[in-house]
């Protein structure tokens, strides 16, 4: 935005375990957008989904009728090679930025910050949301420590908390 340029993100523009910090950058991207006149846009890629668009005109028919209750959850699958957070992890490690992040990431260790089952909900929540029509107004979420042993889930993972 500072160089002219509008700002189109498919995940969260940030994503850090201190709650505070996250709502301080969220402040500074809505400042940004002031200050420089350009667009901030999250587009999260499940409202594209074929399942989503097919229940939204299946909603704008009124064939569900009146919604009362939705969930929703986001399964990531773990063991594509292609999307193996444990692979993507390794080479965003082995980049300066990933490498600069690890130091940061010390010091939110140090501090006993880590991340929470809901530090990015976007996933689960925006299929039903888009559906309804509907703003989130408050969430909630539950984590567990895994039992497999796998001690990629030990290691800052969502799921360890």
């Amino acid at each position: 935005m500072e160089s002219g340029k509008h700002v189109y993100s498919a995940v969260p523009v940030i994503s850090i375990p201190d709650a505070d910090e996250i709502l301080e950058w969220c402040d500074n991207v809505v400042a940004a957008c002031r200050r420089t006149g350009m667009r901030y846009m999250l587009g999260e890629t499940t409202y594209f989904r074929p399942q989503t668009m097919f229940c939204r005109r299946k909603a704008a028919e009124r064939a569900f009728g009146d919604f009362v209750y939705a969930e929703g959850e986001y399964l990531h699958p773990h063991d594509w090679p292609e999307a193996d957070p444990r692979t993507v992890k390794k080479s965003r490690e082995a980049s300066a930025a990933g490498r600069e992040w690890l130091a940061v990431q010390a010091r939110y260790d140090a501090r006993g910050i880590r991340l929470t089952p809901m530090i990015y909900p976007t996933h689960s929540v925006s299929g039903p949301m888009a559906v309804m029509k509907a703003h989130a107004v408050k969430a909630c979420a539950f984590g567990w420590k895994t039992r497999s042993g796998d001690p990629h889930f030990d290691d800052h993972a969502l799921t360890n908390v």
